[in-house]
């Protein structure tokens, strides 16, 4: 990347800030954002947790998935799950854990 160069498109930065933005008001700490080599998926690494979250940038709503991840979260928190590898939130209306 080069300087006057568009490194993310300002969608993208739009929807990885209101991730930060609703995971910080239900009081999650970010460690790490990565975006993977596939395509529109960003992966959010949470301090003190084993797994991440898998979100999509292109056809989802920013709230509606840290809506999900948040009740999914509290949900397995209830049952005394802990996910070991991620949540995946990429698909509207489901929610896939490892």
């Amino acid at each position: 990347v080069k300087q006057s160069d568009v490194a993310l498109p300002s969608n993208d930065v739009s929807f990885i800030q209101t991730i930060s933005e609703q995971l910080a008001a239900q009081h999650f700490t970010v460690s790490s954002f990565v975006l993977p080599p596939a395509a529109n998926e960003l992966d959010v690494h949470l301090q003190g947790e084993p797994y991440f979250v898998k979100f999509n940038m292109y056809t989802g709503d920013a709230k509606q998935q840290a809506g999900s991840f948040v009740a999914t979260a509290a949900y397995l928190a209830g049952k005394h799950v802990t996910p070991g590898q991620y949540i995946d939130v990429r698909v509207d209306g489901r929610v896939y854990y490892k």
